[in-house]
Parts: C-alpha cells; structure tokens; sequence
C-alpha cells in the first residue's frame, strides 16, 4: 500500500465532519488490511464506500476523499485495470491542485502517480509528459538531490528506454545513479538500468561493466537466493550473449533460472525470461533440441500468463521462427514470424526495434526460401527502423546490411551486394570488435560474395578470417564453423587446389555428422525432411571432389562414410514410428500416440472444410500435434536411436565383411548440368575403399536404350534398384571394376540373407535416381 499524506489541517473550511471523519478513517484502516492481504474485492467496496461518504464535503476537495480516490487508483493498478487507475489519479490530481497548488510536494508526487498510470496504460508519450512535469515541480521543492527526484529521473530513463530513445535514456538514468549515491537501495537497480540502455546502444563492453558492478553489489547485500539478485544474473549473461560469449552467457541465465524457479516460481514471467534467454544460447550452440525445449515452454507460460498480445509472447514466437529456420524448416518458420509481426505490429507499433527485427527475420527467411523479391522488401522496411530508431552505428543496423547484401547476392548484382556486406563488416568491426561472432558471419559473406565474383583469393582471404574467430568464439563443432569450411573447399576447387578441398570438406562432413546425430533423434518427421534438405549439400560435395581426384584415400574414405549417413537417414526415416510405439510396452506412450493419431484426422478432417464452417483453429490444433509428437520421440528410446545408423563408417562396414564379401556404394553427383555416376567398391583386405567412375546420365539413357542383358543375368530393379549387370562372376579378381560387372550375381547369392541384417542391408542399397530407372 502506498500510503496517502494528509492535507494540511487548516486546507478546510470548517464543516462539521465528527461523524463522518471517523468512520471514513475506521473503514479506510479496514479496507487497507484488505488490500495488504490482496482480498481486493473487499477493499474496493470499502474504498468507494469511503468516496461516496466524502465526495461532496468541500465539494471533495477534503483528505478523506482523496484518500479513497488514491487508494482506488492503486487498487485499480494491481488489477490490471489501468483505466480505472488512471482515472482516479488524475481525480486525485486535481483536488490537490486545488487544495494544495502546483508548488507542493503533494501535487508533484499525483503527478508522478498520473505518469504511472499513463505509463501501465501503454500511452508513454502522456506518461513522459507527467513525469517530466512532475521532476520540474520535484526540482522546485527540493532541488536536484532529493530521492524522489532521482526516482523521477530513472522513471523518465525507462520511458525513453520504451520509445526507443537510448540517448535520453541514458541521460537520464546516469543523473539518476549520480543522484542516489553508492549508498543508497536503488542504486544497484540504477546500475543496471545504465547498463541495459548501453546494451541497448550496442556498447556491450560498458554494458557489462555497469551489470557486473550491480551483480556484486546485490550479491552481497541480498544474497544468492533473491529474485534481483536473479535479475542481475540474467542482465549480464545478456550482456555476455550480446558479445559472443555464449558459454558465461548459458552460466549466467542458467544460475538466473534456477533461482527464480526456486523464489518465484514457474509461472512468474521473470521465469519465462530465463527459458527464453537459455533458449536463445542453445539455439547458437546449433542444439535445437533444447532450444525449442526452452522456447516452447515459455511460450505456453506466456501465453497462460500474459496473454498473446503481450510483447514478450511476440518473443517467443520469433525465436521459435529462428530456430526452426536454422533447421531449414522455413514454412514453420515463417507462420511463427509472421504471428510475432502482426502483435507487434498492433501492441508496440511500425517504428519500434523489435518490429524492425520480426521484419529483419522474415525477410532472411524469405532469402533462403529464395523468393528474393519478398526479402528485399522486408530487410529494407527493418533497415529503414532501425536507421531511424538506433542510428547507423547500431548492431541491429549491421544486421539489416547484412541481409540485404545476401539479397543482391543471390540476385547476382555482386557490386551492390559487396557495397552493404562493407558497410556492415565496418560497423560490427568498430562496435563490436573483430572477435564477435557477427563480425565473422559479415567477413564470410563478403567472402561469398568475392566468389560469385569470380575472385577466389579476396573470397578465400575472407573465409580464413571468419574461420579464426569462430574457431576462437564458437568452437570447432558449431553449425556455422562447419558451414564456412566447407564453403573454403568449395573455393579451393574452384582455384584448382583439389587437395585442399578434400581436407577442408572432410572436417566440415566429420562436424555436421555430429550435429546430425545431434539434432535428428528428436524431430518430427517433417522436421528431419526439412533439416536435412538443408544440410545434405555438405555431404553431397565429397563425391564430387573425390571424382576429380579418385586416388585420394581421403576423399572416397569420406565418400563412402558420406553414403553411408544417407542410407542411413533413409532407414531411419523408414522405421516405423507406430511398430516402435505398440512393442514398447509403456501404455501410457501407446495412449499418447492414439490420442496424436485421432488429432492428425481430426486435423484433416478440418483442413478439408472451408474455412468459414471450420470448428477448431488448425494452426492450433497443428501445434498442439507437433508437440505431442515431439514428446513421443523424446519418451521412446528404441525410436531415439537411430542416430546409430548416422554414426556408422566405411571402417565398421568392412569389418563386417567376411574375406570374400564386397559392399558396394552407389552415388551421383551433378556438374555442368550433367549427371554423373560412380561406384565406391570396398573388401576385406582394402586400405580404403576404391572409386569407380562409371558413366554419365546421357551414357546412361544410350545404356538403357541400346542394351538389353540376358535375363539369367539381371536382377530385378526391386532387387538391385537399378544395378545393371553385364558380365559373369569376377570373384577371383582384383580389379575393382570387375565387382561392379558381377554385382546382378553377388547381390542375388547374399540377398536372402541381408534381410536379417539391418547393416548388410544398408550397405548395398543404390543411390541411383528412380526416374533414370524406368
């Protein structure tokens, strides 16, 4: 309760009030204890009681009724009826105007309250208006170096802070800490409240300095088991996030995390801000699993307690988006970006930053979709923000660069794409420093661009500076580490270092393998069909290389294990989810599964009606099964490991071989709009496995045209999927071409067996296309 000062004693005419005083007095202390005790239904009778007992004493302008009309504010505040709250404020107002003129505390302090109540209303321009008026009255009734006035100033810092206006809010908030003195209780907020304008800024550096001093300060005079302290926690794990320290950034939130589970509980949307902030560090990790773990459980808290109009729900669906955009699943990625644009777009407004980067994160959705139209359109709408808002010095700014270049990029115009990957290398290179990841990620697609330029040397100069740093920052088994390796391979083969291209591909093959395994066990369906249209380009490039230089151990050990990661994506992909489920035996797996079954109809069902006689929201409904779905990969073991088919090399096929076996890989590859084929051919006694470049699609079709083996010799196509067998048994020979001409043979003498062998199955699959078949 905020307690009410009285007016002075000689303010009132003298009416006689000795019976009405009294008992307005005895029903005000009662209605204060049922305010304390948060019985607000009782107060609020009794504060109006109050009012309508008093209104027209004075014609109001008397303590009692002023007193009625503050409290109901508040009353009305804590009730989220901001309204209401506003309405008796400026009530409240008026009648100390009248009672005690502009010049007195009293009238200052309504003043404040009306700022607030603007302010909880979402109307920061009246809000700012008030407080600012009343830090004029504060300043004449007490001078620059009372608290309230300090209290003032930070209240006009957060407002600007809302608008956007990091300048005046850092103004404001620095007299603020200058105010309060190392002494006082608020000066540790006041601390942090600088530091979060300066990371606002992008000044990540002072940032830290700030939080950190407030972090130690709450450390040792609240305690490690206190909600501000929490607080502190997460600002600087924010501040170390927004430098690329991702590893003292997941510390940090995660000690935030449990702390606020322990004093605040799971529903407090202080909690929600820890999951969502993990969320974000495990998604840089390229570990999507606990990424949208952490995303989606703050989204269903949101949504429980602030509702889908809330801002920070806004937050949670983009990053979601995000995530599901680095997993190349871009379709889900834009309906959640989309959702977060539209609340933002009617709850914070189209000049605000975090609309700017809902239109900044579709807009690189759209690029990789490669609709480059629809792109430019929206990174240009975020560019034009987040010029306006921030500056031209901005992180956020850079961002926008950034993914306008790669517009122009994809659009081939490599000057103008050159002219805005500069600019942003120039800006991160300056505000954040050259060991930020950003600034890697700017340096490399400079470097992409060089290359469609033609110019491999500034392209690989470029790649090499990306790779240093995110070796440094991000480690040697992320995402975006093995992504620029692997395109430092594809420029050394353009400059005819084929070698090189090998080595370099190999290291970034032996990293997404990881990440695969890492990230696949877990996803829906649609899920791995997406992440892995996104990454197998990594994988496919081996075959290539190896082609041009097929002596190389390197290449066709790398080759083969290369086949052997999508043979066994296919089998996995292939196991059935529902044979997995019914022999597992965990009844309440089986009933979660029939439940998720019965939503997928009733989901096609829906999908079928037009819209208008729909019964159920389907986007919902759609949620609500990937959910279901994604707790049901999680709960099944035997279902989760299928990783072991991703895990399995050429060096484990061949131990399995007994001395007159032969595993066959067969695989193709496209360049210059030609098709090729070739065979990896692997024994017993083999150091590696051995290339065999066979034929291309245009020799392929004169194969199938011109010749017609004898029927005793050709297996069927269900059989080899498409192996054509032209010659008799070579098993005595050593030429590696010769088990190719006697595959038809050998595949029928093993291919009884194979079927009880999960691994002898895999192994001999074909990778020939379908169409080149028939």
């Amino acid at each position: 309760m905020l307690a009410f000062v009285p007016f002075a004693v000689g303010a009132f005419s003298q009416t006689d009030t000795t019976a009405i005083f009294p008992k307005a007095d005895s029903l005000i202390k009662l209605a204060d204890s049922f305010y304390d005790a948060k019985k607000y239904n009782e107060a609020l009778d009794l504060y109006n009681r109050v009012a309508e007992m008093t209104k027209d004493i004075e014609k109001g302008n008397n303590n009692y009724y002023a007193t009625a009309l503050y409290n109901l504010a508040w009353l009305y505040s804590d009730m989220g009826n901001y309204q209401n709250s506003l309405k008796y404020h400026l009530q409240t107002l008026e009648i100390r105007k009248n009672v005690v003129g502009e010049n007195h505390p009293q009238y200052a302090k309504s003043l404040n309250c009306v700022g607030y109540a603007y302010f909880d209303a979402g109307d920061n321009q009246n809000a700012l208006k008030y407080q600012l008026l009343a830090l004029d009255a504060l300043r004449k009734c007490y001078g620059e170096k009372n608290i309230q006035y300090a209290n003032t100033l930070t209240e006009i810092g957060n407002i600007y802070y809302e608008i956007a206006d990091f300048n005046n809010s850092l103004k404001y908030h620095i007299q603020a800490l200058e105010t309060y003195g190392e002494g006082h209780k608020n000066y540790t907020k006041s601390l942090n409240n600088v530091g979060n304008v300066y990371k606002a800024m992008g000044d990540y550096q002072n940032a830290l300095t700030y939080l950190l001093r407030a972090m130690e300060i709450k450390k040792k005079t609240l305690g490690e088991e206190h909600p501000d302290y929490a607080t502190s926690l997460n600002n600087v794990g924010s501040a170390y996030y927004n430098m690329g320290d991702y590893q003292n950034a997941l510390k940090y939130y995660l000690q935030a995390l449990e702390i606020r589970r322990k004093t605040l509980g799971e529903e407090h949307p202080d909690y929600t801000t820890s999951l969502n902030n993990i969320g974000i560090v495990y998604d840089e990790f390229g570990d999507y699993q606990n990424a949208l773990k952490y995303y989606l459980k703050a989204l269903d808290i949101r949504k429980k307690v602030l509702g889908e109009e809330h801002p920070k729900y806004a937050n949670s669906l983009i990053n979601i988006g995000v995530t599901y955009s680095n997993m190349g699943d871009y379709q889900n990625a834009l309906k959640y970006d989309m959702q977060a644009l539209e609340i933002q777009k009617k709850v914070l407004g189209e000049e605000h930053p975090d609309y700017a980067a809902a239109l900044n994160n579709i807009g690189s959705i759209y690029t990789s979709m490669g609709d480059n139209h629809n792109a430019l359109k929206y990174d240009l709408q975020a560019l034009n923000i987040w010029e306006k808002v921030l500056g031209k010095e901005h992180p956020d700014y850079a961002a926008a660069l950034n993914n306008i270049g790669r517009v122009y990029n994809s659009l081939t115009d490599y000057q103008t794409s050159l002219k805005y990957h500069l600019q942003a290398i120039e800006i991160r290179k300056k505000v954040l420093g050259e060991n930020h990841p950003l600034y890697a990620t700017s340096l490399y697609n400079a470097s992409s661009t060089y290359y469609g330029m033609g110019d491999f040397q500034n392209a690989l100069k470029y790649s090499m500076q990306a790779i240093e740093i995110q070796k440094k920052v991000l480690g040697e088994e992320h995402p975006d580490y093995s992504f620029v390796l692997h395109n430092v391979g594809i420029t050394y083969f353009k400059m005819g270092n084929i070698t090189n291209a090998i080595k370099t591909n190999k290291k970034s093959t032996d990293i997404n393998r990881n990440n695969l395994a890492k990230n696949f066990s877990y996803m829906t369906a649609h899920e791995r069909e997406a992440y892995w249209d996104s990454n197998n380009e990594y994988f496919s490039y081996n075959i290539k290389y190896m082609y041009h230089s097929p002596n190389d151990t390197i290449a066709t050990k790398t080759s083969y294990d290369t086949e052997l990661i999508t043979k066994g994506l296919l089998l996995a992909s292939e196991i059935s989810l529902t044979n997995t489920i019914m022999e597992s035996g965990d009844s309440v797996l089986i009933s979660e599964y029939e439940t998720m079954k019965t939503m997928h109809l009733q989901l096609n069902k829906e999908l079928e009606r037009p819209i208008e006689e729909r019964v159920y929201n389907c986007d919902s409904l759609e949620n609500e099964i990937q959910k279901m779905e994604r707790r049901i990969m999680e709960k099944s073991k035997e279902f989760g490991d299928i990783t072991h088919f991703i895990k399995i090399d050429w060096k484990e096929v061949q131990n399995s071989l007994k001395p007159n076996d032969v595993a066959i890989e067969f695989s193709n590859f496209t360049e210059n709009d030609t098709t090729k084929f070739v065979a990896l051919v692997l024994t017993k006694g083999m150091e590696a496995p051995v290339c065999v470049p066979l034929f291309n699609n245009y020799e392929m079709q004169k194969l199938q045209r011109g010749i017609s083996p004898a029927k005793t010799e050709t297996s069927t196509d269900d059989e080899n999927r498409g192996a054509t067998t032209v010659a008799a048994n070579a098993r005595e020979s050593t030429n590696p071409q010769d088990y190719i001409l006697c595959f038809g043979n050998l595949w029928r003498n093993i291919s009884p067996k194979i079927r009880a062998s999960t691994l002898r199955r895999r192994v001999c699959c074909t990778r020939l296309p379908l169409n080149m078949l028939q």
